[in-house]
């Protein structure tokens, strides 16, 4: 309205910032993820607009398009900033063309990229396509696989609505809110070729074909690739199956599964890029397989059992899931559905396909996308220890004639990308007292010892700095939360008193599933309110977390915790903060001083959030389970428990919760009170010591990927290679070897020549054992181990076993041979044997990978 005249505006003008020629390359550290681990970077990107930085959700290519044309020319004649932009490129620079480098240094083949598949990634929180742990891992994955200068390549999908972004309503209940990302602006780029051309493949889901489009995401040195379908080539349903992470239907799901899978592996077809190893981040990429047998079978012309020999031998399932329900299971209709033209078109049956993943759990037929992963891969891991022998357990139908013990998972611990979540100011505190290379000392856990260099009271000091930043962080999202619900007045001005540094925090930050017992803690409230009211000082619990949109008693426990908040004597005690990320989760793993974790056991894979407070100094205090178990040193923190599982879930939450209580009243609070002269705990800085040295050296990515390239991707290119020359004859050799054993394993058989059933020895005495092996006109001796199967016995069962390989003596007859051990005790005891066959053969990865055991009858 001007002077009574309403003003019709007929044109929108949007003007776009110039950068000025003196910094021209911040496009191009905006768009590497380098800057996610670099603070000089992210310090460049906060100092142009520190607000703006903020508002964008530290966006730097967001940032970039709507700052203010004065603030970059002002940038630009800034000394200092230019300065510090100069020794941001410098170190960009330096780091990609490193010629000294963990890779470098170790391997000397120049191979071909691993591929890593992964149906979410947390890199960075400008980029949302993550919901948790296993998108987190998956980022610190590329960091560590970049930094390590590994030829690596990632893959996954593009999500335009990625997971939600978390609510909590007046009364405590989860929302969930769907946010399209702007993927024009964020750090990622379009595919084209070289006439500028959008690159896309197509994939057939079902009776019909849907295009995708490929989008590069730089991760330092190494490429993540995203597929969309989110494209005018596809009709509107099909342009929603990138829509949501984990989002939709088991119909949506599968077809985000395929599209991941085979669309992956078309992808890589696409770009020119031929992997050495193919990696199944968890089974939602499993399809994958297929393609490459398609390629074999199709391109190359080999037979089925023989394309599948190859596709398996350098095909790696890492499995993350430690219970069945968690695993991906579909009716056989729907595979019919999906899958159908596919057998036609390879040639196989029906039955072959469904073998793949077949699962008769509960006497019904469904197919198991992690017994189709590990049907289709030839190594296989879980990631820790205790989840192994857990997974071992639960997928011991694979190998049902194989003690779980024996089966060929194996394991390799979880990490975290240090760089990624080492507190800023801790980084700097390193490098001022120990040197400032540690950064590749990362895998060295004697360099470590150097932090007894730093003074206590220059530890504590940035601590305390750690958890000021951290309250002014949560104080703002309490103020949103609050102002948006249209709280009293009273409760959001009231926000800025909750807080102190001098107040004992404890963490619980993570997933609200119920096996994580997030309100472990209130199965006592009474006994809770004398602990959090105590007369040694102030004592507050923070919570973060979200519940799956479908689980409602996880929303229920986040509704539970709200409501206890605002309970008298829980008042400002224990606070709910809502919209977990990433950001909140670094402020946090830096800020609190103890981090709770009790899930209940054996059902934590691994976590890392533990690990990610650790190395930041704050104290764990958690189940011996996942990652705690092997990490736990008796002096680096406290567990809850013991390794007792019980069977009655009432009895174990009665006695975890009141081990919580009493390590809290005897050991946590009297010790982070306790001060010194200089108000310094210094017992409680000895720990945090302590939890940095015995952490950070070995529960890092660094560590986790250099571990997976020695023991799982380089055999497997090995044996890829070596079952590939010469026409694929080692290949048909090894088809032909398991086939001959699979035919005949019914017809061998073994015997004591002696039937005595008792044997009465002293300490130190041997047993010699003879057996007579018959085997077949196609089973030979050197087709297979005679083995003595012994130790203790426990309620009639052999506990740990030894396992003895026999010598073939003679042979006795036509197939009839005769074999020889013994048998030492090292201690006095009852102890029990048996005799088996196992089938081996050197292009074997691990011995029982077959599965077949005859066990002496």
């Amino acid at each position: 309205m001007l002077y009574g005249v309403q003003v019709k505006i007929h044109f929108k003008i949007n003007v776009s910032p110039v950068l000025p020629e003196k910094l021209k390359r911040l496009p191009e550290l905006a768009n590497n993820f380098w800057f996610s681990w670099n603070p000089i970077a992210i310090s460049i990107f906060k100092k142009l607009d520190y607000r703006l930085w903020k508002q964008t959700n530290h966006n730097p290519v967001l940032l970039l398009t709507q700052i203010s044309q004065r603030k970059l020319e002002n940038a630009a004649q800034d000394a200092g900033f230019m300065k510090l932009y100069k020794d941001a490129l410098d170190d960009f620079d330096a780091y990609l063309s490193e010629p000294e480098t963990w890779y470098k240094n170790n391997i000397d083949d120049e191979l071909n990229p691993i591929a890593y598949f992964s149906a979410e990634f947390g890199v960075h929180e400008s980029m949302p396509i993550f919901a948790g742990g296993l998108g987190v891992l998956a980022g610190d994955h590329c960091k560590s696989a970049s930094d390590l200068n590994i030829p690596f390549v990632a893959v996954g999908l593009l999500y335009k609505e990625g997971y939600f972004v978390q609510q909590i309503d007046t009364t405590g209940y989860q929302i969930e809110n769907y946010e399209t990302n702007d993927v024009y602006n964020m750090p990622l780029t379009k595919v084209c070729d070289s006439n500028n051309q959008q690159i896309k493949i197509s994939v057939r889901i079902a009776q019909r074909i849907v295009y995708a489009q490929i989008w590069q995401v730089n991760i330092g040195r190494i490429k993540l690739y995203l597929l969309d379908t989110d494209i005018p080539d596809n009709n509107d349903a099909d342009r929603q199956i990138t829509a949501q992470l984990y989002g939709g239907d088991k119909e949506n799901r599968i077809c985000q599964e395929i599209l991941l899978g085979i669309g992956g592996v078309k992808m890589l077809q696409k770009l020119g890029i031929t992997p050495s190893v193919w990696h199944i981040n968890e089974g939602h990429s499993a399809f994958l397989g297929l393609e490459r047998l398609r390629h074999y079978i199709i391109e190359e012309k080999l037979d089925f059992d023989v394309a599948l020999e190859i596709v398996r031998a350098n095909s790696i399932f890492t499995t993350h899931t430690p219970v069945e329900a968690g695993h991906d299971i579909f009716t056989l209709s729907l595979i019919d559905k999906y899958f159908s033209h596919f057998w036609q078109e390879i040639g196989i049956s029906r039955e072959q396909f469904i073998q793949l993943g077949l699962d008769t759990n509960n006497g019904y037929e469904q197919f198991n996308l992690t017994i189709f992963a590990f049907n289709t891969s030839r190594q296989y891991n879980a990631v820790s220890k205790m989840h192994c022998e857990t997974s071992s357990k639960l997928w011991q139908k694979i190998w049902p004639s194989v003690p779980p013990e024996e089966n060929p998972i194996t394991y390799i611990t979880n990490g975290i990308h240090i760089r990624s979540w080492l507190y800023r100011e801790i980084d700097h505190l390193f490098t001022d007292y120990m040197s400032s290379n540690w950064k590749i000392k990362t895998m060295e856990p004697k360099y470590w010892n150097e932090i007894e260099k730093i003074p206590d009271e220059q530890f504590w000091r940035i601590h305390q700095y750690a958890k000021a930043q951290m309250i002014n962080e949560l104080q703002y999202y309490l103020k949103k939360q609050l102002l948006r619900n249209n709280e009293l007045v009273y409760k959001i001005n009231n926000i800025d008193k909750l807080f102190s540094t001098t107040c004992l925090t404890i963490g619980f930050a993570r997933r609200f599933a119920a096996y994580k017992r997030a309100d472990l803690i209130f199965r006592d409230k009474e006994r809770l309110k004398r602990i959090l009211n105590s007369d040694y000082g102030d004592i507050q619990l923070i919570f973060a977390g979200k519940a799956h949109p479908a689980d409602e008693f996880g929303k229920r426990i986040i509704q539970k915790i709200y409501q206890i908040s605002n309970e008298p004597g829980f008042v400002g005690k224990v606070i709910f903060i809502e919209g977990y990320n990433l950001n909140i989760a670094r402020h946090l793993i830096a800020g609190v001083d103890v981090w709770l974790n009790n899930p209940r056991a054996p059902m934590e894979a691994s976590g890392t959030s533990g690990q990610k407070a650790a190395v930041n100094g704050v104290i764990n205090f958690s189940i011996l389970d996942g990652w705690w178990n092997e990490g736990y040193n008796g002096k680096n923190g406290w567990i809850i428990g013991d390794s007792k599982l019980y069977n009655d879930y009432e009895r174990q939450d009665d006695s975890d919760s009141d081990t919580i209580y009493s390590i809290l009243e005897k050991e946590i609070i009297p010790v982070f009170f306790e001060r010194n002269e200089h108000n310094v705990p210094e017992k409680w800085v000895k720990l945090m010591k302590e939890s940095i040295r015995s952490v950070l050296p070995i529960y890092n990515t660094d560590r986790m990927v250099s571990e997976y390239f020695t023991k799982l991707y380089y055999p497997a290119i090995k044996l890829h290679q070596k079952l590939t020359v010469h026409n694929y004859q080692k290949a048909n050799e090894l088809v032909l070897w398991k086939n001959k054993i699979k035919n005949d394993w019914q017809s061998v058989s073994i015997k004591l020549q002696s039937a005595k059933k008792k044997y009465d020895i002293n300490c130190g005495d041997k047993i010699h054992v003879s057996a007579e092996v018959l085997l077949t006109e196609n089973i030979k001796p050197q087709d297979i181990k005679v083995e003595i199967y012994y130790g203790i016995l426990s309620n009639d069962k052999i506990i740990s076993p030894v396992i003895i390989e026999m010598n073939m003596l003679e042979k006795l007859s036509d197939n009839n041979y005769l074999y020889q051990g013994s048998i030492e005790p090292k201690d006095s005891g009852n102890y029990g044997f048996t005799l088996r066959i196992v089938p081996t053969h050197p292009d074997l990865l691990h011995k029982n990978e077959t599965g077949l055991i005859h066990w002496m009858k």
